[in-house]
């Protein structure tokens, strides 16, 4: 019998493959190229899905030809979505007729976005760019355009397009030349989706200077039209008269003494109320949509967990739908805290609104809740942002009051319906499995939870979640948090022991909790690509959200990839939402900048960074470090010896700042300003009149003795640091580096030895990199460098201001020309 094997393969997928290079070689194997439909193979094809009028199909044909490009898996999907949406319908008798499609760009399904999305997201960075730029262009783009765009140099551009050729994503438009156009314009129209606004606004932008710059070119004065339309339809600039800025300072000295909750005290307020009044007005995300905390108008406070509970819902069954990039409830929660406190003056009066703007939300669902007798009625709209109009509003919904989390599913099931036919997707049926909500007294007892952690009580915290689980054992929310938590305070062992317990209920997770489940388990294994992927799928899933770009961009830091953490912070806005309060952005922007060595623009992001959060420690430290890889010794000395406002760990934190200066200095060849800086009068004279005792502040003091050359004294001092603290693995390391320093082989070996047997759990890879030092001071540079490689795989390093750099270690000092050492550390 005879057997004939048919293998289907695209281009991009087949080219380079060994396996389709090896059934090419057989004999009797042939290889048939299909080439895409044309409108007249396309009319046909649509005449044997549907029973169209001819005019109707060629016109139809037509479209879907121009957005599929002729691929006809692409084309079957489009006709889909468009019976689907409503634009293809069908008569009682059978035949079908075109709903009006006017000029509007025919529905993308989720498949086909998706399908394309995976290609584009396996570009690397450089590529990335190139392709957004190209997104604005649009249609046909021309290689020196496109450079100017993307600010990228020739070769890189030349490069990136012939990547993007390989991979089949571009083509070279007819006519050759340095013109280029989408393979198809479905790839044109993902890529130019995925492109935060942000940075499309400044494409577009960039666009319109250059095409200016070719003003005698016919189709300049279009083309510098059609770009400044399309960069103020996504968001513009607010600049304000210098009298509108006096007018409005001045309003605000009347009313600061009456800010409460986050805006009250603290010396970063007037950075932050500067950074409110200047910035730019909101850019908003089209298919973003955020869910406003519904307003309690009971007049009963105890019913105000209620508004949060049906926005919890009402998102988790948007974000099922998949149509949309829906802000996670949480970010969600705190931001309207955030708005809440800001002043009237720079907020909108509408609180969701303000909420969207906050998180670029281009859609919100808002309402509120009323009490009726016995019942509650709730009443939810939708509101388009940008335009300040309602687009629905539902009719209202009662629950009893004695039992309101009844009546939630039913509100989300509804306001998804509400919101799909609002915005003209396929979405409407979505909702329809959503869970049962927890009780409300366990959703109550996580709210209060979660203030509890805003205010640094974690006992509080503690309580309310292990209450909360009592009451629902089958509610997740409150276990995860608590594991979060306990991590953030370095408790491994209690993390995994939650983790453990949650993981077996896996299936009730949300997407969401999933990827924290991930990061947290990637996190008790020290698996740092692991913590890659988990951060980078909730960044995902947490659009709205600083936390997972942010978290994604400390990560991506954390495997030596800071082009990856400067692409992830390239989506927020550090003037909006949560980051108005936290360092986080400005942190792990310069950081990524100085592992790029470019420290100038270090240096910039950095003052921002301390002129937005003066009482912080991180963008003081990444100030030092700026200067200090600059070489400015003066100005590292004046910067470590300026104390942050109101601060409770003065000597700690200068002592910190010291150290790091220090190393920093001493890495970039200036080791006599280093010794100068750790000779410091103000240095000594702060730890010799200091009180205070910690395992931190004992331990920095060796750590200071170590970077000034004191081996002996170091030595000593780490002993008795862990005499009185015998779980400090860093003074561990420290006695058997010192030990190292001064030739003493047997105490080296033995503080060696120690950490090879660590008794505790999850040392996350600190052992081995303390081992990797001792290996390197005895001389052994094989071993040093396979222990450190080993460290890396056991999850060293955690990245946060406090941890050691092998940029700056001095134990590595003498290893960037050792060929294994560069070749770990991906050294040019």
């Amino acid at each position: 019998a005879r057997l004939l094997a048919i293998l289907t393969t695209r281009p991009e997928e087949s080219d380079g493959s060994a396996v389709v290079a090896g059934l090419r070689s057989l004999p009797r194997v042939r290889r048939l190229t299909l080439t895409p439909l044309n409108p007249p193979q396309i009319e046909a094809m649509l005449g044997s899905m549907l029973a169209l009028l001819p005019d109707d199909r060629k016109a139809l044909a037509s479209r879907l030809h121009a957005e599929g490009g002729g691929n006809p898996s692409y084309t079957v999907e489009m006709v889909s979505a468009l019976v689907d949406d409503g634009s293809l319908a069908s008569s009682a008798t059978g035949s079908w007729h075109v709903a009006a499609i006017g000029e509007r760009q025919l529905p993308l399904p989720r498949s086909l976005r998706e399908a394309v999305d995976r290609r584009l997201t396996l570009l690397d960075s450089a590529c990335q760019d190139i392709v957004a730029a190209a997104a604005v262009l649009g249609g046909v783009f021309r290689q020196d355009l496109l450079r100017e765009v993307a600010g990228a140099d020739g070769s890189r551009t030349e490069a990136a397009l012939g990547e993007l050729l390989t991979k089949r994503l571009i083509r070279r438009a007819p006519g050759g030349g340095d013109a280029f156009q989408f393979i198809h314009e479905l790839v044109a129209r993902v890529a130019y989706e995925r492109t935060p606004a942000a940075r499309r606004n400044r494409l577009h932008r960039s666009a319109a200077r250059a095409w200016r710059r070719r003003q005698t070119q016919p189709e300049a004065a279009e083309a510098v039209a059609h770009h400044r339309a399309r960069a103020r339809a996504i968001g513009r600039i607010r600049h304000w008269p210098w009298w509108q800025k006096a007018a409005a300072a001045a309003a605000l000295v009347t009313v600061v003494t009456g800010f409460a909750g986050l805006w009250a005290l603290g010396p970063d307020r007037r950075a932050t109320l500067t950074t409110l009044l200047i910035r730019p007005q909101a850019t908003l995300v089209p298919n973003r949509i955020v869910v406003a905390p519904l307003d309690n108008r009971t007049g009963d406070s105890t019913l105000a967990p209620v508004g949060d509970m049906a926005a919890d819902w009402i998102a988790r069954g948007l974000t099922q739908t998949g149509q949309f990039q829906v802000v996670d409830p949480r970010t969600s929660w705190l931001t309207a805290k955030l708005v809440a406190g800001m002043p009237r003056l720079l907020r909108p009066a509408e609180m969701a609104v303000g909420i969207a703007q906050e998180t670029g939300s281009g859609l919100v669902v808002s309402g509120s809740y009323y009490r009726q007798g016995d019942s509650l009625r709730f009443e939810v709209q939708i509101t388009d942002v940008a335009s300040h109009k309602l687009t629905r509003s539902l009719n209202p919904v009662s629950a009893a009051i004695g039992d309101p989390s009844s009546v939630i599913p039913t509100l989300a099931r509804r306001t998804v319906a509400s919101v799909a036919s609002a915005v003209d997707t396929q979405s409407m049926g979505m909702a329809a499995g959503l869970s049962q909500p927890p009780s409300y007294q366990a959703y109550d007892e996580v709210s209060r939870a979660w203030e509890s952690f805003w205010r640094g009580d974690t006992a509080d915290l503690f309580r309310r979640t292990a209450h909360a689980t009592a009451l629902d054992s089958a509610y997740l929310p409150p276990r995860l948090m608590e594991a979060y938590v306990r991590s953030l305070d370095g408790q491994w062992a209690a993390v995994d022991s939650i983790v453990r317990s949650v993981d077996a209920h896996r299936s009730q997770l949300t997407p969401v909790e999933q990827a924290i489940v991930d990061g947290l388990r990637a996190n008790l294994r020290g698996d740092r690509p692991g913590r890659v992927r988990a951060a980078r799928d909730l960044a995902r899933l947490t659009p709205g959200s600083f936390e997972g770009y942010t978290l994604l961009a400390e990560m991506a830091l954390g495997v030596g990839d800071p082009e990856q953490a400067l692409d992830a912070l390239s989506h927020v806005d550090p003037d909006r939402g949560l980051l108005l309060f936290s360092p986080i952005y400005w942190q792990s922007m310069a950081r990524a900048q100085h592992e790029r060595g470019e420290y100038e623009r270090e240096l910039e992001t950095a003052t921002r960074g301390v002129r937005r959060f003066p009482a912080d420690l991180g963008p003081q430290v990444a100030h030092i470090r700026a200067l200090a890889a600059l070489g400015r010794a003066v100005e590292v000395t004046r910067e470590v010896e300026r104390a942050l406002v109101g601060d409770p760990d003065a000597v700690l934190d200068l002592s910190y700042r010291a150290l790091a200066g220090a190393a920093e200095l001493r890495t970039h060849g200036h080791g006599e300003a280093a010794d100068r800086l750790l000779a410091s009068t103000a240095l000594a004279s702060a730890r010799a009149t200091s009180e205070a005792s910690s395992v931190d502040l004992d331990r920095i003091g060796a750590d200071l003795l170590y970077e000034a050359g004191r081996w002996a004294d170091a030595r000593r001092r780490y002993a008795e640091v862990f005499a009185r603290y015998p779980a400090d693995i860093e003074s561990v390391i420290g006695v058997g580096a010192s030990a190292a320093r001064l030739g003493d082989l047997r105490d080296a070996v033995r503080a060696d030895d120690q950490l090879a047997a660590w008794p505790r759990a999850f040392p996350l890879g600190r052992n081995t990199y303390g081992r990797a030092r001792i290996a390197a001071l005895r001389g052994d540079s094989a071993r040093a460098v396979q222990l450190l490689r080993q460290s890396f795989r056991e999850g060293a390093p955690v990245i946060s201001i406090w941890e050691r750099h092998v940029h700056s270690e001095r134990d590595f000092a003498g290893y960037r020309s050792y060929a294994p050492f560069r070749a770990l550390m991906s050294l040019p």
